[in-house]
């Protein structure tokens, strides 16, 4: 009941993921970040008990095929969704015959999206598209992107409840957001990112250093002074509103510098 795609990024070093399903609470069940090493799922009656032994494979650094086999064997996967992908961009896959139908895979470079209970193929088709199509953006944006598509090409026949987008470059998890129950998931998440993204610089340098010159509480103030709450409206922000806070935000550290 879920679509997910996992992805890395040789440029950035950037590995990650986004999701959505019909059911709450995808972000307690299915995928995994394995850091500087790749990304796992376990979905279509996903199983917390393999998604632990995905991560302990990968962790050990044993590759994509053999950490499927691995899975396979230990479960009999037939209904089941099982996919992994490494920061080399090597990949593997599998969509057991009892997988809820419509399932499938597309397998593209540096990528893999897989999905189960959609309203056709063409929903794969949009989300490997749109990824593509989006190369040279940022990563986090690809992956919302991807699952975006896949949802305006009709999703699941009976939609989707939950969301989440993570990201890891090569020193920390550097994205995590969820949404864990919602009419309309995929569009809330990509609320949630427009709002985070022009803070996601600040947090990595304290993520490195405590010390650094980082967003204060003076940023916050001048944003509200500024007619550019930090919180956005109910409903989320346009397309101008973040656009034009990213730009605040941006002139605020210069002149800090």
């Amino acid at each position: 009941m879920t679509f997910t795609i996992l992805a890395v990024s040789p440029a950035t070093g950037e590995h990650g993921f986004a999701q959505t399903t019909s059911t709450p609470l995808i972000g307690n069940w299915c995928t995994a970040i394995v850091h500087n090493k790749g990304v796992v799922t376990v979905q279509a009656a996903g199983d917390p008990r393999l998604l632990r032994l995905a991560v302990a494979l990968m962790e050990q650094g044993n590759p994509p095929a053999k950490i499927i086999k691995d899975l396979d064997e230990s479960d009999d996967c037939l209904g089941r969704q099982l996919a992994v992908i490494d920061v080399a961009g090597r990949s593997a896959v599998h969509t057991g015959p009892e997988a809820w139908e419509t399932a499938g895979e597309i397998v593209g470079p540096d990528y893999v999206v897989t999905g189960n209970t959609l309203v056709g193929t063409n929903v794969l088709t949009a989300m490997a598209r749109a990824f593509e199509e989006s190369a040279g953006r940022d990563f986090a944006d690809r992956l919302v992107a991807s699952i975006e598509a896949g949802r305006d090409a009709g999703g699941q026949p009976d939609g989707q409840t939950s969301s989440q987008v993570r990201v890891a470059n090569q020193t920390a998890e550097s994205l995590n957001l969820r949404v864990d129950l919602h009419p309309e998931p995929v569009g809330h998440l990509r609320r949630l990112l427009d709002w985070y993204q022009p803070l996601r610089p600040y947090y990595d340098a304290y993520r490195l250093d405590p010390r650094t010159e980082t967003f204060s509480l003076d940023h916050w103030e001048a944003l509200a002074e500024s007619g550019q709450p930090f919180f956005p409206a109910d409903g989320g922000w346009t397309a101008a509103d973040v656009e034009a806070r990213t730009q605040l935000v941006l002139d605020l550290s210069k002149s800090d510098s």
